[in-house]
């Protein structure tokens, strides 16, 4: 596995988080539009940010170490051979630097793995993870990069310290048994068990009560469905706040240990987590992000995404889009019901994130299609 390190790029060039995304650059078919001189220049910038800290490495390939070594550098405004390259590069060359460079996945070690090893000029393809029938699982070229052993190894401990926080905000062991045992048995069970089970309904009518408390003028707006039976929550407000608070805090910190475990010495943000959630969709993407459910799944991973925005119904088998819609983590952090590596018991082979629905305007962009075999519409909320 490789360690990934990478540069920060200098002000000249801008970042390339704030560059990539601002407006949509390929048709929703995902052919290419235009490709000016200023955001060859941006490409190319992303190529230095993503590669040059590893030029050196072996794990480079020939082609990229050749095209940054040999990239003109601009001399001056009438630099005609500079002018020339940049009008003749072409993104379509470069499908791995694309998605890797995409706002979702600039900072994913999958992503990057994949640039290095499958990125080479000229190779127009980009290979996404093939949907397979039955549970989802983490598909095996992530596996042995996102060392996601981490969390199996720090279950236990996380969810007793849930617990205890649980307690010192007043809930009592028996709710938060109830709680933990619902995510570790129901939720990764059935639909049905997902949605209509009592305990489910006691989770969601939970939030209900708590966004009418604390974010009346927002309750419901951003999600599509009620719960569809009237429960009892099994938390008051006050209480469910507290989850929220619990999931949130424990997930900064933990996600900052997962990052070591990673050799990430770049300055670490949980600004560069990514949440994502693939589907099979066969309705537009709204311009405001809005959820189907009070629960919502949400994956840490890549592949899983992947595997998910392939998986389809007999309705939309035809009609229906592979998409995947990526969350920046503080967009969702402090609405996060559950945490898999949080809930004892719970499998990690998704590495999930419980999600409730946003109770604020969430903007949507579209980043693209990238992938071949399958293709894949990608967006980002944040």
């Amino acid at each position: 596995m490789f360690t990934r390190t990478r540069m920060i790029l200098s002000s000249t060039h801008g970042s390339p988080r704030t560059k990539l995304g601002t407006k949509p650059r390929f048709s929703r078919s995902g052919r290419h539009i235009s490709f000016n001189s200023i955001q060859a220049s941006e490409a190319c910038c992303r190529v230095q940010f993503l590669l040059s800290p590893i030029l050196s490495s072996n794990e480079l390939t020939n082609d990229w170490k050749e095209f940054l070594m040999t990239q003109p550098e601009p001399v001056g405004e009438d630099d005609d051979s500079y002018e020339a390259f940049l009008h003749s590069f072409d993104p379509n060359d470069y499908p791995a630097l694309m998605f890797s460079s995409s706002d979702a996945y600039v900072h994913d070690h999958l992503a990057l793995d994949r640039l290095i090893k499958h990125g080479s000029i000229g190779d127009a393809t980009l290979a996404r993870d093939l949907y397979r029938p039955g549970t989802k699982h983490i598909g095996p070229e992530e596996v042995g990069i996102t060392n996601l052993d981490f969390f199996r190894i720090t279950q236990t401990q996380d969810s007793a310290e849930l617990r205890a926080r649980l307690r010192r905000a007043g809930i009592s062991s028996a709710r938060i048994d109830r709680y933990m045992q619902a995510f570790a048995t129901l939720w990764v069970g059935t639909r049905s068990q997902r949605l209509h089970s009592p305990q489910m309904l006691e989770v969601m009518a939970s939030i209900v009560q708590h966004d009418l408390v604390f974010h009346s003028g927002a309750a419901g707006r951003y999600v599509a469905n009620q719960p569809y039976a009237a429960v009892s929550p099994l938390f008051s407000p006050e209480q469910m706040a507290a989850v929220f608070q619990a999931n949130s805090d424990m997930l900064e910190t933990t996600l900052y240990a997962y990052s070591k475990r990673l050799s990430e010495n770049d300055g670490w943000s949980i600004n560069r987590v990514y949440a994502r959630r693939g589907m099979h969709r066969v309705t537009d993407i709204s311009p405001v992000w809005s959820e189907q459910q009070y629960l919502n799944s949400y994956s840490l991973t890549v592949t899983v995404p992947e595997q998910f925005a392939q998986t389809h119904t007999h309705t939309s088998r035809k009609a229906g889009v592979p998409t995947i819609v990526s969350a920046c983590l503080p967009s969702i952090q402090g609405r996060i019901v559950a945490f898999a590596g949080f809930v004892e018991g719970m499998t990690l082979n998704q590495a999930e994130l419980v999600v409730a629905p946003p109770v604020r305007e969430l903007a949507v962009r579209y980043l693209g299609t990238h992938g071949t075999a399958p293709a894949i519409e990608e967006y980002v909320y944040d």
